[in-house]
């Protein structure tokens, strides 16, 4: 059932004498709670969207690892959840979030941990009630996903790697973690030189007019 709020009146506003309880002379509204819609929240998304576009990244983005796509082979990708504080939500929200010198590796305990990845200090809040900026943090995976990983993480010259954080549908912070390879100096030298032809290509299709 719909909720309904009762407030002061307005000049802008037409009251509306006794309805729903309301006493006389008070404005009464539905709240938007009642549909399950949360103002604050759409609007931090909006935020997010539109740092993502400024940054040139994928709607939703929060930070992006690009030197990881560089340096590594990726072999395998899985999206992990993150377990974070308020403060670290709210600057995450903010973009404000950088995960280029990250990695992530299942402990002794099978527990899947993120290292290194920085997360900035709330602007508002207070020294005491904000949290550190590069401490470890806990991912969330499937059990089969995190075996996975911690088998491919002991075979030499593999490593896990953070590539992008994001939020889903569901309003919920996201970190896909990437099953990575090093890659030889060679490989690297052969992927700018198809990066530059692709740039190159792309130029002149532009001064084409196509």
């Amino acid at each position: 059932m719909a909720k309904v709020l009762c407030c002061m009146p307005s000049s802008s506003m037409l009251t509306a004498p006794l309805a729903s309880g309301c006493p006389l002379g008070f404005q009464y509204r539905l709240s938007p709670l009642a549909f399950g819609n949360s103002p604050r929240k759409d609007a931090s998304i909006c935020s997010v969207s539109m740092l993502a576009k400024q940054k040139g990244l994928r709607v939703g983005t929060v930070a992006d690892n690009r030197a990881a796509k560089f340096n590594y082979e990726i072999l395998d990708k899985i999206e992990c959840g993150i377990i974070l504080v308020g403060t670290e939500v709210k600057s995450c929200r903010a973009g404000k979030m950088n995960i280029e010198e990250g990695f992530a590796r299942v402990d002794k305990n099978g527990a899947l941990k993120l290292h290194n990845c920085h997360i900035s200090r709330h602007m508002t809040t207070g020294t005491f009630f904000n949290h550190e900026e590069k401490r470890v943090r806990d991912l969330l995976a499937h059990k089969t996903e995190i075996l996975k990983m911690a088998k491919a993480q002991d075979i030499k010259g593999n490593t896990l790697i953070p590539l992008r954080a994001y939020f889903n549908d569901r309003r919920l912070l996201k970190v896909e973690v990437g099953i990575c390879r090093g890659k030889a100096k060679v490989d690297k030298r052969e992927d700018m030189k198809k990066r530059d032809v692709g740039r190159d290509t792309k130029r002149e299709l532009k001064a084409a007019g196509y």
